[in-house]
């Protein structure tokens, strides 16, 4: 995560001469997240009206025509300087009108740069004895480092689990880490222009130790010109028959499956020794907001850890407890005495801590006794576990929030890479948390049955839930609206709202044929989305903005502030939720909220969560919720009463406490200490 925020930095830096803007970090990570590499970016950049227009100032662009550029672009891509021939002859290519662009793809199409990424030999791999050394030697090979304690704790597991060379190899090929390090040069590289005869050289002297024939040459050639990646070619090498047969006598050592075995390998990993340790009189509450802290996002996870943050500190005060938040750099947690955006101003997290020392490590601080770790942000993408260890092995007590398990049970809808890294969250989930607390009874239920099926599960860890809020933080006063939201919720049509990021399980495409079906017979409907883009959108937002209707009565909000998404609440007609899966469905109290009427997909979690005052409709076809829509129109014509709830919604203040005290609640049963007088028993756990 931080590395990819450096290196976006850095695109912007030697690019526009200028620092990017938090939304612009927000869109070249979500953009990497979903299969763009750091070359991509930087193409993008390079055709942008500000690079153009920037030229003239641009220190790295005005000099093109000099040696000093030239010698900057080999510095950059290949780490050295050009000698005195080469530059005069880059010179000339450069005043016979080669571009900057045109230079730098030249460079990262040769065979030197190729050569850069897979410059680490597979060393003595015929000698190995056991997996650990295998996987150690893949990891040098393609990542120049060894691997984590944890992670070859892991990886033995998966090669008693029928994992091959091969997958490990696929794996870490196509890592985050691995892009980055092939790619680390914040300048722009055509796809096109990659030598892939010297990649192929490459990966035989590295893999096979040895160079290919002309024939091999020109089937990775072939491979690579068909769209097939890199690491799909390097997994078949390590699993070809003669790399297998440089490892053939392997003496190879099965890791345990033990559980306390897997811990103690994880937990092997030593703890840095501070020079002085931060206190408070009190023990504390470290709360992670890693991802939500760095991102733009203000739905779903990132509004829930804005709003408990927000309420936190007055709610641990209660329980004798301090808050501090904490984020995850490259080395552990650390604290984060930052402001984050709540709701339309800044607002601080927590209080600042008395000790003002809190840039010291997280897994450095000396256990005070009653110190918790929450991890309640997004983390499955995240290497949390070995600090996680460090303060679980120190005496800490590990807390974590379970927002759902759709990674799992609706792989389909996620992206490979979160598929894979949520499972193995999980795995170390389930043998360094203490306590869990999900968003709604149909995920702890779930959740309860996945833990019972793994095998190294702490069969004691507790499972309660707690409720979400609902109230959105908006300031007095007239509100700014921009978006020409009062055109879009002012006009004769009923104007239904979809709110939530755009990605396949959400099923825009769904609702969209519903609406067409509404348009095809002359109802007088209106739908506006509202959600910033997510994985696997691009051709339902082709197919919105091409329609016939796109800015009259289909309208694309992805930017909007919550004052204007609460105008939204309290101006349309009612809220559409077509979910295939979700953890809790946060959009439906927050329509009930605003007294807006509800439909949504009949699953068992919106259940759960409306209750009886949504109308219900099936995903089997459109037709289902088109004709839902006509039924609801027709009881408002009629002048009956729409269906909007008079219930009692939770405030995030008393989602919160209640999240908070259960935290608390849970660590005091754990250890076995009474409970204080202002302790509330976790949820779902009986009285102690």
């Amino acid at each position: 995560m931080f590395y990819r925020k450096a290196s976006i930095r850095a695109l912007y830096q030697i690019l526009l001469a200028r620092e990017p803007r938090g939304e612009e970090i927000t869109n070249a990570r979500r953009l990497m997240a979903a299969g763009q590499s750091i070359q991509d970016i930087a193409l993008q950049l390079l055709k942008t009206p500000e690079f153009k227009a920037g030229a003239e100032t641009n220190p790295l662009v005005s000099a093109i025509s000099t040696a000093s550029a030239i010698q900057a672009i080999y510095r950059v891509v290949l780490n050295r300087i050009p000698d005195d021939a080469t530059t005069a002859r880059h010179q000339r290519e450069v005043g016979a009108g080669l571009s900057l662009e045109g230079l730098a793809a030249t460079l990262f199409g040769s065979a030197e740069f190729s050569a850069r990424a897979f410059d680490i030999p597979l060393v003595a791999s015929a000698a190995a004895v056991d997996h650990r050394r295998v996987i150690q030697a893949v990891y040098r090979l393609l990542l120049d480092r060894d691997p984590e304690d944890f992670a070859l704790a892991h990886y033995q597991t998966q090669f008693s689990n029928g994992l091959s060379l091969g997958d490990l190899a696929n794996v870490l090929a196509n890592s985050e880490e691995f892009k980055y390090r092939a790619l680390e040069i914040p300048l722009v590289a055509a796809a096109a222009a990659v030598d892939h005869r010297g990649v192929t050289r490459a990966l035989y002297q590295a893999l096979l130790d040895r160079s290919p024939d002309a024939a091999e040459i020109g089937q990775l050639q072939s491979r690579l010109n068909q769209g097939h990646s890199l690491s799909n070619i390097i997994a078949g090498l390590i699993d070809s028959h003669e790399f297998r047969t440089r490892c053939a006598g392997l003496s190879v050592v099965r890791a345990a499956t033990d559980p306390d075995e897997m811990l103690r390998r994880i937990e092997r990993i030593e703890a840095p020794v501070a020079a002085t340790s931060p206190r408070t009189s009190r023990p504390t509450i470290f709360i992670d907001c890693t991802d939500t802290l760095n991102s733009e996002l203000h739905t779903g996870i990132q509004r829930v850890v804005r709003n408990v943050l927000r309420h936190a500190a007055p709610a641990a005060v209660r329980h004798g407890y301090d808050v501090v938040p904490v984020v995850l750099d490259s080395g552990g947690f650390i604290g984060a005495n930052r402001r984050i955006r709540v709701g339309e101003e800044p607002s601080v997290v927590a209080e600042e801590p008395r000790n003002p020392d809190w840039s010291v490590r997280l897994d450095a601080i000396a256990s005070h006794d009653g110190n918790i770790l929450l991890l309640l942000d997004s983390s499955w993408t995240a290497d949390i576990w070995p600090s996680v260890s460090r303060f679980r092995k120190a005496g800490g007590f590990v807390a974590s929030v379970v927002y759902d398990l759709i990674p799992v049970s609706h792989p389909e809808s996620c992206s490979d890479v979160i598929v894979t890294a949520f499972a193995s969250w999980l795995r170390y989930f389930a043998l360094l948390t203490d306590a869990a607390f999900a968003i709604s009874r149909a995920t702890k239920h779930e959740l309860e049955t996945h833990l019972s099926r793994l095998p190294t599960a702490n069969a004691g860890i507790p499972v309660t839930h707690f409720p979400l809020g609902c109230d959105i933080d908006v300031r007095s006063g007239d509100v700014p609206l921009h978006c020409g939201l009062g055109e879009i919720f002012g006009g004769p049509a009923a104007t239904f709202i979809v709110v939530g990021t755009i990605e396949p399980r959400k099923n825009h495409p769904f609702i969209l044929d519903a609406f067409e079906q509404l348009w095809g017979a002359n109802e007088d409907v209106a739908l506006a989305i509202i959600g910033k883009r997510d994985w696997k959108s691009d051709a339902f937002l082709d197919r919105a903005k091409a329609h016939a209707l796109y800015g009259r009565r289909l309208h694309l909000l992805r930017d909007i502030s919550d004052a204007e998404l609460d105008y939204a609440y309290r101006n349309a007609a009612g809220l559409i939720i077509a979910s295939q899966a979700e953890g809790f469905g946060l959009p439906i109290v927050e329509a009930f909220q605003r007294s807006l009427p509800v439909l949504c997909s009949d699953i068992p979690v919106f259940r759960e969560t409306a209750g009886d005052d949504a109308v219900f409709f099936s995903l089997d076809t459109p037709t289902c919720l088109a004709q839902a829509i006509r039924d609801f129109l027709k009881s408002r014509a009629q002048g009956r009463a729409a269906r909007r709830s008079d219930r009692t919604l939770t405030t995030w203040e008393a989602s919160a406490a209640e999240l908070l005290g259960g935290v608390v609640s849970a660590y005091r049963r754990a250890r076995q200490q009474p409970m204080a007088s202002g302790d509330v028993a976790a949820p779902g756990t009986p009285p102690g």
